[in-house]
C-alpha cells in the first residue's frame, strides 16, 4: 500500500504542472490511487 501511495504521487508530481495545487493536494490524499489515475484518462479522452 505504501508503494502504490509512493507511485501515485509520483504520477501525480509529473502531471502536476497541468493542474492546480489544490486539486494536487486533494489527488494526494486520496486512498484509491488507481482509481483517480483511470478517472484522468477518461479525462483526457473526453477532452
Amino acid at each position: 500500500m505504501q508503494f502504490e501511495n509512493s507511485s501515485c504521487y509520483i504520477f501525480v508530481s509529473f502531471i502536476n504542472a497541468n493542474f492546480e495545487d489544490e486539486i494536487f493536494v486533494r489527488w494526494v490524499e486520496c486512498h484509491n490511487c488507481f482509481s483517480k489515475i483511470i478517472v484522468l484518462i477518461f479525462y483526457y479522452i473526453s477532452i
